[in-house]
């Protein structure tokens, strides 16, 4: 057999296999991937008020150690409300979060002043029309709010404080696109200046971006294992809408890597195997010509 016969038929044996790998992986994987965002973002209230939000100091710490299997969050969010007023004011608080998962109206923890206090959860699309427009002006996409009711005496205070911790598996198994972002436009909700620190604490693999097109610049620091990415506003209004930090490009488990690993590998044993079968038929075929 000529060796221009044995490397077609190797070339087409070739191809079939990858064929069949095409096929079987655009069967498990989503051969659209869409953006996976995880939106959250200061509070807002559901009436007229004089009320103020003075000073918001949100901290989100991201551990992606462990990218490829998965990536964990810890939301810690202060704000403190001001009573200017010399009356009481009784108020309801809405913490918008949206998240793509099970369970997501667990985990949170909310305390005022300090002292755990019950909350209760309502998903966006069954708020009443009026209230839903309302807050469609600063927390579009939003899937549902952690709800509370607190009472604020005269020219007093009060600290309203969330923790939030949320683990994501393969956060870029099912989407080339994974972002983690806190809606700033909340602010505007208060009609008022207002201090305020949104950090994210990355610790692990970086984000391959920030957001960067807003009228406060990021501030970039070093922490222990990786790096922090600030906005900051002193006692000013906020016009900006969102930001935040994204992952881009798709990734594989590591069982599918080692799947594709022994796939190529058994490639490559099946070539060579049947190179040296051809080789070794040819010889014989020859051998028994010459007897």
């Amino acid at each position: 057999m000529k060796k221009s016969k044995i490397l077609n038929i190797l070339l087409i044996f070739l191809l079939l296999v990858i064929n069949l790998d095409a096929k079987s992986l655009e069967s498990s994987a989503n051969p659209l991937p869409g953006p996976e965002i995880l939106d959250m973002g200061g509070i807002v209230h559901d009436s007229n008020n004089s009320l103020n939000l003075v000073n918001a100091d949100v901290v989100l710490t991201i551990d992606s150690t462990d990218f490829q299997n998965n990536i964990s969050m810890l939301f810690n969010g202060n704000y403190t409300i001001h009573n200017p007023t010399n009356t009481t004011e009784n108020v309801t608080i809405y913490a918008p979060f949206s998240f793509q998962g099970d369970n997501i109206e667990s985990g949170w923890q909310v305390a005022v002043n300090g002292t755990p206090t019950d909350f209760s959860s309502v998903w966006a699309d069954s708020l009443n029309s009026n209230l839903s427009s309302y807050f469609e002006n600063y927390t579009a996409y939003i899937a549902f709010y952690i709800v509370i009711n607190i009472t604020i005496l005269k020219e007093t205070s009060q600290v309203i404080s969330y923790r939030l911790y949320k683990t994501m598996e393969n956060p870029l198994y099912y989407t080339d696109y994974y972002s983690i972002r806190y809606i700033v436009a909340t602010a505007r909700a208060w009609k008022n200046y207002i201090t305020e620190k949104v950090e994210f604490k990355v610790q692990g693999k970086l984000p391959t971006s920030y957001t960067e097109y807003t009228e406060k610049s990021c501030s970039i620091s070093t922490i222990p294992n990786g790096k922090s990415y600030s906005w900051n506003w002193d006692n000013e209004s906020i016009n900006d809408d969102i930001v935040g930090i994204n992952y881009r490009g798709q990734l594989l488990k590591p069982e599918e890597i080692l799947f594709y690993i022994i796939l190529l590998g058994s490639i490559g044993i099946g070539g060579v195997t049947l190179i040296v079968f051809l080789i070794v038929r040819k010889k014989k075929k020859k051998k028994s010509r010459n007897l």
